[in-house]
């Protein structure tokens, strides 16, 4: 609601709460945390969360989509920041929204990945999304266990799916599977790896 600073701002004067003044973000002690946690399980609360992951999802989809190094990416954010023609200026523009990207990103990672954990858990496809968008966060950072982590959830949730209706999601189970063999290539398994890409 509007109030909602006043609210995190009485928080952290309890010291339930950490306000970075530098980033202006409030980050939540982690007893605080599972106690919300528990309290929206206790509730209500899957509204709150479905809205919550979709926030985070283009949140981390603007994010990845700042990092992209590729020429259509750096227009598509040129044209949604109004960036200015001049090339020396887009690229220094460019070279700040990469690092505060992967900086942003860091600093929720924790907020998406609990997102995404939550969405396969009640069959929101919310969560394909930001595992997709964290992929070259995650590679970047070498946050191997986090995306592997991530694959595997992906992995159980597309196979429900597969056994629904093959025709359409078998080659989204082929597609996560190939990630993962490439996820445990990149991780130095071999074995894992060729496990994956066998099935």
């Amino acid at each position: 609601g509007d109030g909602w600073a006043d609210a995190a701002e009485e928080v952290a004067h309890y010291a339930l709460a950490r306000y970075d003044r530098t980033t202006e973000h409030y980050t939540m002690l982690h007893p605080v945390m599972e106690y919300a946690r528990r309290k929206l399980d206790e509730s209500e609360g899957d509204d709150f969360r479905r809205r919550a992951a979709k926030f985070w999802m283009e949140f981390a989809q603007l994010q990845d989509l700042m990092m992209d190094v590729r020429p259509a990416a750096q227009e598509k954010v040129a044209e949604l920041l109004n960036l200015p023609d001049e090339l020396e200026v887009r690229r220094l523009v460019w070279e700040q929204l990469r690092s505060s990207a992967f900086a942003a990103m860091i600093m929720e990672e924790d907020n998406l990945v609990h997102s995404a954990e939550w969405t396969f858990g009640v069959e929101d496809d919310t969560g394909f999304q930001i595992v997709g968008a964290l992929q070259d966060y995650l590679s970047l950072r070498a946050g191997w266990y986090t995306k592997e982590h991530l694959y595997r959830l992906a992995l159980t949730r597309r196979r429900a799916l597969a056994e629904v209706d093959p025709q359409k999601y078998l080659p989204d189970v082929a597609m996560t599977l190939n990630n993962m063999g490439a996820l445990h290539d990149d991780m130095g398994h071999p074995d894992e790896a060729l496990e994956h890409y066998k099935e």
